[in-house]
């Protein structure tokens, strides 16, 4: 009898220990999570304050690429489709050096994939 109370108890500290350890887990990963949500929310909006700004004040692609690199930090900016991106937006100029669009990476990315391209 006392080797089956014995096993019961091993049984139900290891099932406590295991499910202690993922509520922990869970909750370090929900922790990041939203800090990980809350700075690229910032960083959008901070984008996307950058270029209404400049779009008013009509600054020139230098001007506004130094802007968005500087408010996006670690984001390296590249150029594909016509558009110059940094992070997860993309502007356009016309040949005069003005911004003419922004766009924002995942709504490219479901045209695209709508389209079929």
């Amino acid at each position: 009898m006392r080797w089956i109370l014995s096993i019961a108890l091993v049984a139900s500290l290891s099932a406590n220990a295991w499910l202690a350890f993922h509520v922990l887990d869970a909750g370090v990963t929900q922790a990041y999570m939203g800090d990980s949500i809350q700075r690229n929310r910032t960083a959008l909006l901070q984008c996307i304050a950058v270029t209404n700004d400049h779009l008013k004040t009509g600054a020139r692609r230098e001007a506004l690429i130094a802007r968005a690199q500087a408010v996006a930090g670690d984001y390296p900016g590249f150029s594909n489709d016509g558009h110059f991106w940094i992070g997860p937006f993309g502007m356009r100029w016309d040949e005069d050096g003005k911004l003419v669009s922004v766009a924002e990476w995942e709504t490219v990315y479901e045209q695209i994939r709508k389209e079929g391209l």
